[in-house]
């Protein structure tokens, strides 16, 4: 199968594109849900949906920083996959700062490109550490990777629109758990309601890099 591939940053990206929530339990619905993906998804049928996303055409998988992802990417890449990884930088709870490593640990790996997690950016954008968000940017130029951030905020993706020279912005069509007080996951009260996703389709009609 093939697909139109598209250029983000120095990256040549299909039109459709795999990601990693289900592979790493993060249902956005319920703590059970989360739970049977976890047990559903083993790194047979991860690597089994990763091999029949390539035979579809699909060239770019969207997944987290974490142990779990380097390790799967890795077998993967050894046994001849060849998906290209947008790697979802995250956060360690705790440590606002353990993104950094876990950057440059995605660079060695062989992320083709980055992005740093929507809660971490919203978090630093309710806070006004925007400096962190020009630090990440700044990095992945180093680091030779095409640099996106992601978020769930409308306003959020506003204000980098306007500030920062990213490749991407990964812009998300709910409204999440308040992130402002810390940047982690949490498994309930998340809202997936009509006029979230119309505010953040009006803002993405503003900008003019790929989302």
């Amino acid at each position: 199968a093939r697909m139109r591939l598209r250029s983000i940053g120095g990256a040549q990206v299909a039109g459709l594109c795999i990601g990693g929530n289900p592979f790493s339990g993060f249902s956005h619905q319920t703590e059970e849900r989360s739970r049977q993906m976890r047990a559903y998804y083993t790194d047979e049928r991860i690597h089994r949906t990763l091999r029949l996303a390539e035979a579809s055409g699909i060239n770019t998988f969207f997944g987290r920083t974490d142990d779990h992802i380097f390790q799967l990417l890795r077998a993967y890449w050894e046994q001849g996959g060849r998906i290209q990884w947008f790697a979802q930088v995250c956060t360690v709870a705790g440590d606002a700062d353990s993104w950094r490593q876990w950057l440059e640990g995605a660079a060695r790996l062989g992320a083709a490109a980055a992005y740093l997690h929507g809660g971490v950016v919203d978090q630093a954008y309710a806070t006004g550490q925007f400096n962190r968000l020009r630090e990440f940017v700044s990095r992945c130029r180093d680091l030779g990777l095409t640099a996106g951030l992601a978020g769930h905020q409308p306003q959020a993706h506003a204000w980098i629109r306007d500030h920062l020279a990213v490749d991407f912005q990964m812009c998300s069509h709910y409204n999440p758990t308040d992130r402002s007080q810390h940047a982690q996951h949490i498994a309930t009260g998340e809202r997936w309601e009509d006029e979230d996703r119309a505010r953040m389709l009006q803002t993405i009609a503003t900008i003019d890099r790929p989302v």
